[in-house]
């Protein structure tokens, strides 16, 4: 009944619309029956004159509507499939016209014979979300996915490889599911598309307050074996190599990757200090760093997905990373007075060495009901990470002022393991043709163990002691408890959905050597309801076919990060140190935006309004030590509250049937409050930033890629950040079907440094450091594969044999 008066409301909708139509319907394999993302539906009239299009969802759905009444020809298409043309007949009685689930059946002498021209662009914009394809991006080629993160619209790379979305931390999903997994630890080129959820719904957890990165991997959906080997060097002693093989057969699919990669950097940086009263120089210090650093890492992945009936998937992965960062860095200072006079001098020798290892595992079951589109999926994870931390800090002191020179040496040893354990299940059940409910289950269990010790040595006396108060060993038990509903759908053109999601946390800490503890608990009675609860509301209104607006609300909680909470120190220099803060409570957020977008023949466009208030913000927060008033101390803190206001927009056009152009642009108010002791800090600014990218086609073999990217200042609480650009060039070149190169050369103009300005009653301090030196790489990538092939046994009839004949095919 509801589906009967839903289309009637569609009937009355349309016959008020100077009688235009719809056709929709669903696109799935003929095969597996499951449905086909990205598959082309065009309209055409008697002419052969477009109509309309779109493009279908993952859920394979689709719907053109808008079109004219009469004889009218749908032509479906999908890559590697039989094209589809599908006569309609639309009239002012019947202008709706659902095709019901539409089969596509391979091609397979199309796979064997003839080499594809449509291709994916590097970037598609839509109303909820912005998918990016990897595999586009001449840029990423032989990296990690840091390296494709950097060229993705809205998204901006820090110093330490952090990245950022809307100046927020966002949440890392791989396939979906959260991970330890560092971006570092992941290949560019296992990736297939990186999706970006700037205010992700009630589905999802709910301290992804900066939204969501989702790494979708590469997964073989045809059958046969397919795979590639990537291998790269550049300067730098970089050097990479990565492979990854597919086989398809029957009901059974196996995939299996690895890789590795190495690189180092040479940079420089400074320090300078001055130090204050009454804003008068008291004292200050200068400091100019020279950096030698290094990294490389292993990875594997073996993935298992198995049918084990027409509606129902198991699926079953494994995944492994090997990584070293060591950096060794020597630091020239000296000290002056108010006159600026050097009252001491002399340098510093750092050395740090940090390994880490990821192991994971996980289990999926999916099952799809003869209920159209209704389905249920569960899985369990785990990963379990590893990581050790050392370094040795030498301090030469040249005599001076009548004081020894001096020899000093600190050696650090920290250690840290940790265990994560999640369990979802999710069902999508149909309400009618255009409504459905969504609902869900999760648990999360977080255990981390963290040993730190602090030796000093004196090197001219040969004296050792260990530092009781900077040692420590620290536990951590964290658990996060969800369920959550939602309901959606769509009334005439309106598309609305609600959901609602709770979230019991248990947080507990102890530093195990000395019994302190530390805790936040959430609901412990009825008066904390609202510190669980987590609603979230989108509506949507299409005009036309190419235009969209949406308007959506959501609450999240941000809890602490292990590095801000951890009480151990972590030097930057000599006289910079940071340390976490075992105290540090959640934030919670409420974030709004209004969107719209426009689809047209040569372009898209997405722009956003957008606001955020933070209750509770953490926030950095530097104060001169106690004991030492020479050293400043780097921390964490519960501020007050921030207020975000922000305009973005990403604009995507194809200036020629060769030259195609991507910009992004962000403009936003920050306001930020945080008291200290009883003073009140309140700082305020405007900031912006924009990245472009430029793909030049010239011809069907040869192709060249241009990204750059400007930051401008940005505040903090105690002062700014300071502005950032740099510009990357890449270019690719394919000789045939089975090879092609790549070359980027990163940072063209040497000028990507990061850098900030703190200026307090006390001290204003500058610093400014290099991440990683410009760079040039050159790739090379062998693809294989053989569609429709038997791997594991011999066909009635004979096997054909690897490598007789077709064309490989990505995955």
């Amino acid at each position: 009944m509801k589906g009967i008066i839903t289309k009637l409301f569609l009937l009355i909708s349309i016959t008020g619309m100077s009688q235009k139509g719809i056709i929709l319907g669903k696109i799935k394999d003929a095969v597996s029956k499951q449905p086909l993302e990205y598959a082309t539906i065009a309209v055409y009239n008697a002419k052969d004159s477009l109509l309309g299009g779109a493009l279908s969802k993952a859920n394979g759905d689709f719907q053109v509507d808008r079109l004219p009444a009469g004889m009218l020809k749908v032509r479906i298409q999908f890559v590697g499939y039989m094209v589809m043309n599908i006569p309609v007949n639309l009239s002012p009685a019947y202008p709706v016209k659902d095709l019901g689930n539409v089969k596509l059946e391979l091609n397979g002498e199309l796979l064997k014979t003839v080499e594809i021209e449509g291709e994916k662009s590097t970037m598609q914009i839509g109303i909820d979300r912005r998918i990016y394809n990897v595999d586009k991006d001449l840029g990423a080629r032989g990296g990690t996915a840091i390296d494709a993160m950097k060229n993705i619209p809205g998204l901006t790379v820090g110093m330490d490889n952090s990245v950022t979305l809307r100046n927020q931390g966002p949440t890392i999903f791989v396939d979906g599911r959260p991970t330890l997994l560092s971006l570092d630890q992941i290949p560019a080129d296992d990736i297939d598309r990186i999706e970006v959820i700037t205010n992700p719904s009630a589905k999802y957890v709910a301290d992804a307050t900066g939204g969501i990165i989702n790494v979708i991997l590469k997964k073989n959906l045809k059958p046969g074996y397919f795979g590639n080997v990537t291998a790269g060097i550049g300067t730098g002693d970089r050097y990479n190599l990565n492979g990854n093989l597919s086989i398809r057969e029957n009901n059974l699919t196996i995939q299996v990757s690895g890789g590795y990669n190495q690189a180092k950097n040479q940079n420089n940086g400074l320090s300078y200090r001055e130090n204050l009263a009454l804003n008068i120089l008291q004292s200050g210090y200068d400091q100019q760093n020279k950096n030698e650093s290094f990294r490389e890492g292993y990875n594997g992945r073996l993935q298992v997905d198995y049918k084990t009936s027409v509606r129902s998937m198991l699926s079953g992965n494994l995944n492994y990373s090997d990584n070293r960062y060591g950096s060794s860095e020597r630091q020239d200072y000296f000290f002056f007075d108010s006159l600026r006079n050097t009252t001491a001098d002399g340098y510093r020798q750092n050395d740090q060495v940090n390994n880490w290892k990821t192991l994971g595992a996980g289990l999926n079951f999916k099952k799809n009901f003869a209920k159209a589109g209704k389905e249920l999926t569960t899985d369990i994870n785990w990963v379990s990470s590893e990581n050790d931390n050392n370094a040795d800090y030498k301090t030469f002191d040249n005599a001076s002022n009548n004081l020894p020179a001096t020899q000093l040496q600190q050696l650090n040893f920290g250690r840290r393991e940790a265990d994560l354990i999640t369990w979802q299940l999710d069902v999508v059940n149909p309400m009618g043709e255009n409504s459905k409910l969504e609902y869900g289950v999760r648990a999360a269990y977080k255990l981390s163990y963290s040993d730190f010790k602090v030796d000093y040595k004196d090197l001219l006396n040969n004296t050792e002691v260990t530092d009781s108060n900077l040692s420590n060993s620290l536990r951590i038990d964290d658990f996060v408890g969800a369920a959550y509903v939602n309901y959606s759908g769509i009334w005439r053109k309106f598309g609305y959905q609600a959901g609602l999601r709770y979230e019991h946390t248990w947080f507990v800490g102890e530093l195990t050597n000395t019994g302190e503890t530390f805790s936040y608990i959430y609901p412990k009675s009825l008066s904390e309801i609202d510190k669980v609860l987590f609603p979230a509301i989108y509506l949507s209104r299409k005009l036309k076919e190419k235009h969209e607006f949406q308007l959506n609300y959501s609450r999240k909680i941000g809890r602490p990060g292990f590095m801000q909470l951890i009480p151990f120190i972590m030097y930057a220099d000599r006289q910079s140190v940071q340390i976490g803060n075992p105290v540090l409570g959640p934030e919670f957020i409420n974030l709004a935006e209004f969107n719209y977008s426009f689809t047209g023949s040569k372009g898209s466009l997405l722009t956003s309004i957008y606001s955020r208030q933070t209750l509770y913000s953490i926030t950095p927060f530097v104060y001169v030590s106690e004991i030492d008033p020479n050293v400043l101390i780097s921390s964490y803190v519960n501020g007050r509250d921030k207020l975000d206001l922000g305009w973005e927009s990403t604009v995507k056009r194809n200036l020629t049937k060769w030259l195609d152009a991507t910009v992004n642009g962000n403009v936003f108010y920050t306001k930020v409050s945080l008291d200290r002791n009883g003073t009140v800090i309140n700082n305020e600014g405007i900031s912006w930033n924009i990245k472009g990218m430029l793909s030049f086609k010239a011809s069907k073999k040869l192709n060249f890629q241009w990204n750059g990217n400007y930051e401008a200042p940005r505040i903090i609480p105690q002062g700014k950040v300071n502005p950032i650009w740099f510009m990357d060039m890449s270019c690719s070149y394919t000789f045939n079907k089975k090879f092609s190169a790549s070359v980027t050369l990163s940072d063209v103009f040497n000028t990507k440094q990061y850098g900030t300005f703190y200026a307090t009653d006390n001290f204003t301090q500058k610093t400014v450091r290099r991440w990683e030196s410009r760079y040039f790489r050159i790739n090379l990538t062998w693809k294989f594969g053989e569609p429709d092939v038997s791997v594991f046994r011999r066909r009635a009839g004979g096997r054909r044999e690897p490598g007789s004949g077709g064309t490989e095919m990505e995955l």
